[in-house]
C-alpha cells in the first residue's frame, strides 16, 4: 500500500511532538538513600552544588554550621514550567527551610521559605536581584504547626500565568495543609537552577523532586517545523524521482 505525502506528514508531526516532550521533559527525584559524608561539608553527590555546607547524614541532606547552605540541581535549567518539592525539619527552633528556584547566581534567585517554632511562624516569598533582597510576600502559619523535629513538605508549582506560582506546605504525605496560596512577581520569568535552602544548623532535607514541563505551545512548533522540513524533502524528493 502506497503512503501519501499526507500520511507520511501525520506521522512525522506525532512522532516529532511525542520527541520533544520526551525530551524536553526532565523528572529528577532523590531521596538521599547513600553513603554518609564527612559533616560538614561533605556535599551531597554529583548531582548537586553545594554553597555553604551540607552532608549525607543517615539517609538525609543535612546542615551543621551556623551560617545559611543551599544545594541546586545542576542537572536542568527552568526554562519551562516546573513542579517542586521538598521535605524539610529542624532540630533547632527559629531555622527557615525552603526551595530556592531561577538561581542565575548568588545575587539573582528567588526564595520560597518556612520558619520552624513552637509558636506562631511565618513563610516568606524572597526576591534577590542584584544582591538586594525583597519580601515579596508572606504570611503567619498557626502556631504549633511547625515545631522542631517534625517533618513538613514545601511544594512549589508554576503556572500559566508568567510570574505566578502556586505552593502548599503540608505534613508529610499531603493530607494536612498549614499554609497555601498563590505567589506573584510581574517582573519574574522562568530560567536558573533549583534546589533547596535552610538558613542555619540541624536541618535536614529529605525527598527532592523536580519536574520540568514542556509548553504544549512550544512542543507544538517544534512539531510542526519538524513537519514541514519533511514535507519539503519530501516534496524535493519526488521531483527527483
Amino acid at each position: 500500500m502506497k503512503t501519501t505525502i499526507k500520511q507520511f506528514g501525520l506521522m512525522a508531526a506525532v512522532l516529532a511532538m511525542s520527541l520533544v516532550a520526551t525530551q524536553a521533559q526532565i523528572l529528577f527525584t532523590d531521596n538521599f538513600t547513600r553513603s554518609n559524608t564527612a559533616s560538614p561539608n561533605g556535599g551531597l553527590g554529583t548531582d548537586w552544588t553545594i554553597a555553604g555546607n551540607m552532608f549525607l547524614n543517615t539517609n538525609h541532606a543535612q546542615t551543621q554550621t551556623a551560617a545559611e547552605s543551599f544545594a541546586l540541581y545542576n542537572g536542568a535549567s527552568l526554562s519551562q514550567s516546573f513542579s517542586m518539592s521538598v521535605d524539610i525539619y529542624s532540630q533547632s527552633t527559629g531555622r527557615y527551610g525552603g526551595l530556592l528556584f531561577n538561581y542565575v547566581d548568588s545575587s539573582n534567585y528567588y526564595e520560597l521559605r518556612a520558619n520552624f517554632n513552637s509558636t506562631s511562624t511565618v513563610w516568606q516569598f524572597i526576591k534577590v536581584i542584584g544582591g538586594t533582597s525583597t519580601t515579596v510576600s508572606q504570611s503567619t502559619i498557626a502556631a504549633g504547626n511547625m515545631p522542631v523535629d517534625t517533618w513538613r513538605t514545601l511544594t512549589l508549582n508554576s503556572s500559566a500565568t508568567t510570574g505566578q506560582y502556586t505552593f502548599a506546605l503540608t505534613n508529610v504525605g499531603g493530607a494536612t495543609t498549614y499554609a497555601s496560596g498563590t505567589l506573584t512577581d510581574t517582573n519574574l520569568s522562568l530560567g536558573g537552577s533549583a534546589g533547596f535552602y535552610f538558613s542555619g544548623s540541624n536541618a535536614w532535607a529529605d525527598n527532592f523532586s523536580l519536574q520540568t514541563v514542556p509548553e504544549p505551545m512550544v512542543s507544538g512548533m517544534l512539531g510542526m517545523s519538524v513537519l514541514l522540513a519533511f514535507l519539503r524533502r519530501r516534496r524535493l524528493s519526488d521531483r527527483l524521482s
